[in-house]
């Protein structure tokens, strides 16, 4: 570690001073170094350091260096707030009717942006990039222009400053969401001016729309399950009656017929049985042999 994270050279720190150094640590001969006893010789090495850095003037904390950050972030702030402030120096602040307009105009490229909910806010987290709440002149103007795409054909560099000049009125250099919300409030459409008993009953009205789209959804989903496990059951018993007729088959051919009786002679045998030659033609004479018997058709 030493010799390659550190990248300590053996000159700044020979061999022979690294082993004595680990003897020095591993007080009881074990072997190896505990978490606890390394820390504590690393403290030894950042107490001496922290002393060499304060009288040389340096942060010697985290809790310091992030003082320090803060510090520097917050005049940098502040330098570009009082920047914008003195170019907004010498600009009239725009009259109601004017702020009017060009809320009216924001609305319009508000409803293209955000069609199924044209809220000012979302407009307003887009222009507050670095998530302070507040937004500057630039912010805003950048928004203008790139975003809800109004040059200055639609809206001069003069009349912007000037609403903006209207919306900062205590000349802090920047606005907040509420002081937006003042604005964009005056050029709401009479399309979407809803009392808010209304936007509560369309919204409530909405939300028992969607529950009930899902309920019906959710009850079709199980229908469908419920025909496949019926398709699933019907084909298994299908497939049962099939192996049960196939398992009684071989069983019925491999029944036992009873053993054919001796052939009997002609006189025992039944009138029945007998061919219809032979009724017609009488009783056998007793004298007949073999050879008589043959004689007969």
């Amino acid at each position: 570690m030493i010799r390659g994270v550190l990248e300590i050279s053996t000159k700044a720190i020979p061999d022979a001073i690294m082993r004595r150094l680990w003897a020095a640590l591993d007080e009881d001969g074990s072997g190896f170094l505990t978490a606890g006893e390394f820390g504590h010789f690393m403290k030894i090495g950042e107490a001496e350091l922290r002393t060499i850095r304060k009288d040389a003037g340096l942060q010697t904390t985290w809790k310091q260096r992030l003082h320090t950050t803060r510090r520097l972030e917050a005049a940098a702030l502040t330098a570009k707030m009082n920047k914008e402030r003195d170019a907004m120096a010498g600009v009239r602040p725009a009259d109601r009717h004017k702020c009017k307009v060009v809320a009216e105009q924001f609305h319009t490229k508000l409803l293209k942006l955000f069609p199924q909910n044209p809220a000012w806010y979302k407009l307003f987290s887009q222009m507050d990039n670095d998530g302070s709440g507040r937004i500057t002149y630039e912010e805003m103007a950048e928004m203008v222009r790139r975003e809800l795409e109004l040059g200055p054909s639609q809206l001069s560099e003069g009349t912007l400053r000037s609403v903006w000049a209207s919306l900062d009125d205590d000349r802090s250099g920047f606005i907040t969401a509420g002081e937006f919300g003042k604005f964009m409030k005056l050029g709401t459409p009479e399309s979407y001016q809803v009392p808010m008993f209304e936007r509560r009953r369309i919204a409530s009205a909405r939300a028992r729309a969607s529950l009930e789209m899902t309920t019906a959804k959710l009850a079709e989903r199980q229908m469908v399950d419920s025909n496949k496990l019926a398709n699933q059951y019907e084909n298994e018993v299908a497939q049962l009656g099939q192996e049960l007729a196939a398992l009684r088959r071989p069983l019925s051919a491999r029944v036992p017929h009873p053993p054919p009786a001796r052939a009997a002679s002609a006189r025992a045998r039944p009138a029945a049985a007998l061919p219809r030659s032979f009724l017609d033609a009488g009783p056998l004479p007793t004298s007949a042999g073999p050879g008589a018997l043959k004689s007969y058709p």
